[in-house]
C-alpha cells in the first residue's frame, strides 16, 4: 500500500533520539544501522581520520576526545551558541547538529522501510517557543524531509498509551527525565482532542545529574590524593559514561563496579585501572535528591492546574532515568499506585510521534509520478483519524474527470463490509465508510467503467485510525513587541502563554515619533517578541518590521494610530503585520527566526553585578529576599568561572 499518510515519527532528544513508523495499524520502533539498537545518541563527533561521525560512533569519539564531540545541543536550539571541533576548526549550530541527527535517522527509516522518506512528525517539549520550533523545523528541512510537522512530547506519550481512544476524560501527568533535563505536563481530552493543559520543567535537572553526584561523591572519596584533581571532571566524557553504566546495572542488581580501565591518570600521569565497588544503597540517596526535585516541580504544577492526584487517569513514565526501580518507589510512595510502566519509556514518544503521523495525510509538493495508460488518478479527502464509527470521504478525478458511466465501491480490507457499487455523479462520489475494530482501518478502492471493465486506480487505499487527533500545541510562552514608556522600553503582550492555535491578534498603538519622508535615517520599527519578562532585553526577539521615510511619500506624523496583528499557525511561519491608517500602508511579514544571542560570561557577569546592586537596596529596605538568594549567587558564581574557562555545560 502506498503511503497516503506520513506514518513517521522521530524523538528527538537532548540525549538520545529514536524512530518509529506505522506498520499494519500500529507503530514499530525503527533499529539504527550502527548497532541494531532502537536508540541513537544525539551526539555529533569528528573522529580521528576526520570524519563527521554520528550517534554511537560520535559517542565512543565523546569518551576519549570530548573536545571534538557535541552532545546535548537540543537544549541550546533556537539561539547563537556553536561547537567548535578543534581536528577540522569547523562550527556547527545547534540547528545545524540536529540536521546531522535527523539526517543519520532518516538513512535509517529509509533502509528500514526500503523507500523514501520525505515527511515525518518530530517530537519537540512542551516548553519551546516559536524560536525553538522554527529552528526545529530548519533542521528537519536542512536533514532532507521536504515536510516536518511537530507535536509535543506529552502528546505523543498519551497517543502511544491509548488514552486518545477511551471515554475517560480525565487528565493524565507525563513525567519526563531526560539525560539533561526534566519536564511535567498534564495532559487531558478537550473537546475531543488532546492538549496540553499546563506544564512546568527544569532544564538544568536530570539523569546526569546522578552521573555527577556519583562521580563527586562516591568516585572522589575513593580516588581522594591518588588522581589529579582535574582528571575527576564533568568533562571526562569517558569516566561519566563508565559511571552511567554503572548506574544502569544498578537497576537490575544491588552491587557493582565501576572499572576505570585508564579512564584517569594518578598524581604521577599513570593510568589508574582500579575496579571501584558502588552499590545500590550507595546511589539511592544520590537519587533521592534529583527525585524529590522533580516531585516539587509536579506538586507546583497540580497546584497551578489545581488537581490532586486522585483526580488523574495516572502517570506516564519517559525518559531513560524512569527505569531506575528507586525512583519508582519514590513516586509511588508520594503519589500512590499511578505509574504507569507498561511501554518503554526510551521508546514511548516515538511511538506516540508515530501514531500522530498516521493522522497527518502527506503532502505532494513536487510534480505527481507519470502514471501507467489507462491508470485513473484520484483525489481522496477524508480525516484519517477519528473517534466515530462512520467516516465521512470524497472520491474525484485529480487532473482529469472521471470516465462517464464510471461508478466505484470501497471495501474495508478485513472483508467485513463495503459500499457497494456508487455511481459517479458530477465527477466525485461522496460516501461514509465503517471502521473496523483495529486501531487502522484500510479500504481499497475499486472502479468500473460503465460496460463493468475494471479500471485501475491511483492510489487504490487509504487507511483510518481510530482515536482522537492532537490538538494543536497552545503558545508555550508569550508573544508581542517592545513599545516606549515614561520608564523605558517594556514587552507588551499581545498573546499569552497556553493561548491556543491557530490564533490572530490586532491591537492598536500611537507612534512616539515621526517618520519624514525620503528620510533613511529615521524609521519606525515594530519589534516582535518572546518571552515572560516585562523587559524587552530579557525576552528572544522573533523579528521586526520597519517603515523608513524612504519608504513612504508623505511624512508619517508623530502620535499616528499603528494597528499590530500577529498570527501564529502551528508548522508555518509567524506573521506579523503592521498596517499605518494615515498612510493607508500595510506591512505583512513572514518571520524568518534568526537564533537567539547566547550572552557571553563577560556580559552575564555584567548582568549579575546589576542584580547584586537590587539585592543591596532590598537589603537597606529591610526585605530577607537576598538571604535567601545568596547560596544561587554563589552558584552563579561558580558556573560563571567555569564558563570563562571553556566549560560549555556551565
Amino acid at each position: 500500500m502506498k503511503r497516503t499518510t506520513v506514518d513517521v515519527g522521530i524523538d528527538l532528544g537532548t540525549t538520545n533520539s529514536c524512530a518509529a513508523v506505522m506498520v499494519d495499524g500500529e507503530p514499530q520502533v525503527v533499529p539504527n544501522e550502527w548497532s541494531s539498537d532502537y536508540l541513537t545518541p544525539s551526539c555529533i563527533a569528528i573522529n580521528e581520520r576526520g570524519e563527521m561521525v554520528v550517534g554511537h560512533a560520535a559517542l565512543n569519539v565523546l569518551r576519549k576526545d570530548a573536545a571534538n564531540a557535541a552532545e546535548g545541543f537540543k537544549r541550546f536550539i533556537g539561539s547563537n551558541r556553536s561547537w567548535t571541533f578543534p581536528t577540522s576548526g569547523a562550527s556547527y549550530t545547534p540547528e545545524q547538529l540536529s540536521a546531522l541527527v535527523l539526517q543519520s535517522i532518516r538513512r535509517d527509516l529509509q533502509t528500514f522501510l526500503n523507500e523514501e522518506v520525505d515527511s515525518a512528525v518530530i517530537t519537540i517539549p512542551a516548553v519551546f517557543g516559536e524560536l525553538e520550533r522554527s529552528a526545529t523545523l530548519s533542521a528537519a528541512r536542512e536533514a532532507g524531509f521536504g515536510y516536518a510537522e511537530l507535536v509535543q512530547e506529552p502528546i505523543a506519550a498519551g497517543l502511544a498509551y491509548g488514552w486518545d481512544r477511551t471515554d475517560d476524560e480525565r487528565p493524565f501527568l507525563v513525567y519526563d527525565m531526560g539525560g539533561g533535563t526534566f519536564d511535567a505536563a498534564i495532559v487531558q481530552v478537550v473537546n475531543g482532542q488532546l492538549v496540553v493543559r499546563a506544564h512546568r520543567g527544569d532544564h538544568a535537572l536530570g539523569g546526569r545529574d546522578i552521573d555527577e553526584a556519583i562521580l563527586n561523591r562516591i568516585v572522589g572519596p575513593q580516588l581522594e590524593g591518588r588522581v589529579d584533581p582535574t582528571a575527576l571532571d564533568r568533562r571526562n566524557g569517558e569516566l561519566l559514561s563508565r559511571l552511567e553504566d554503572a548506574k544502569k546495572r544498578l537497576s537490575r542488581i544491588p552491587e557493582t563496579g565501576v572499572p576505570l580501565e585508564g579512564s584517569v591518570n594518578d598524581v604521577s600521569g599513570r593510568p589508574v585501572d582500579d575496579v571501584l565497588p558502588i552499590s545500590r544503597d550507595d546511589l539511592d540517596p544520590l537519587i533521592d535528591q534529583v527525585v524529590h526535585r522533580t516531585v516539587g516541580v509536579v506538586e507546583e504544577l497540580l497546584g497551578e492546574t489545581r488537581l490532586t492526584v486522585g483526580e488523574l487517569r495516572g502517570i506516564v513514565l519517559v525518559g531513560g532515568p524512569t527505569r531506575m526501580p528507586r525512583l519508582r518507589t519514590l513516586l509511588e510512595e508520594r503519589f500512590g499506585d499511578v505509574l504507569q510502566t507498561k511501554l518503554d519509556p526510551m521508546t514511548v514518544v516515538a511511538r506516540g510521534a508515530a501514531l500522530h503521523a498516521a493522522s497527518v495525510i502527506k503532502r505532494h509538493d513536487a510534480p505527481p509520478e507519470r502514471l501507467a495508460s489507462g491508470v485513473q488518478r484520484l483525489k481522496i479527502e477524508y480525516s484519517p483519524v477519528s473517534d466515530q464509527p462512520t467516516v465521512p470521504v470524497g472520491i474525484a478525478g485529480e487532473g482529469s474527470h472521471l470516465p462517464d458511466g464510471c461508478s466505484i465501491r470501497i471495501a474495508r480490507s478485513d472483508g467485513m463490509w463495503q459500499t457497494g457499487l456508487i455511481p459517479v455523479e458530477g465527477n466525485r462520489v461522496i460516501t461514509q465508510v465503517s471502521l473496523g475494530e483495529d486501531r487502522q482501518s484500510v479500504f481499497r478502492i475499486e472502479m468500473l467503467d460503465a460496460s463493468g471493465a475494471s479500471v485501475p486506480v491511483e492510489p487504490d487505499e487509504f487507511a483510518i485510525v481510530s482515536g482522537l487527533a492532537a490538538a494543536a500545541p497552545p503558545l508555550s510562552k508569550n508573544i508581542g513587541v517592545s513599545i516606549a514608556t515614561p520608564t523605558g522600553p517594556t514587552f507588551d503582550r499581545l498573546a499569552r502563554r497556553g493561548d491556543p492555535l491557530p490564533l490572530s491578534i490586532r491591537k492598536a498603538y500611537r507612534t512616539t515619533k515621526g517618520v519624514r519622508a525620503g528620510d533613511a535615517d529615521v524609521a519606525l520599527e515594530v519589534v516582535f517578541l518572546e518571552g515572560d519578562s516585562d523587559k524587552p532585553q530579557r525576552c528572544g526577539k522573533i523579528g521586526a518590521i520597519e517603515l523608513t521615510g524612504t519608504m513612504i511619500e508623505k511624512s508619517l506624523p508623530a502620535n499616528s494610530d499603528v494597528e499590530v496583528i500577529l498570527k501564529v499557525t502551528p508548522n508555518e511561519a509567524l506573521r506579523g503585520i503592521v498596517h499605518i491608517p494615515y498612510l493607508n500602508r500595510t506591512l505583512d511579514q513572514a518571520f524568518e527566526i534568526k537564533p537567539s544571542e547566547v550572552p557571553s560570561p563577560g556580559e552575564l557577569k555584567q548582568s549579575l553585578a546589576m542584580e547584586r546592586g537590587v539585592a543591596d537596596r532590598l537589603v537597606a529596605a529591610g526585605s530577607d529576599l537576598p538571604v535567601a538568594v545568596s547560596s544561587v549567587d554563589s552558584e552563579i558564581e561558580d558556573d560563571l568561572v567555569r564558563a570563562e574557562g571553556g566549560d560549555a555545560e556551565a
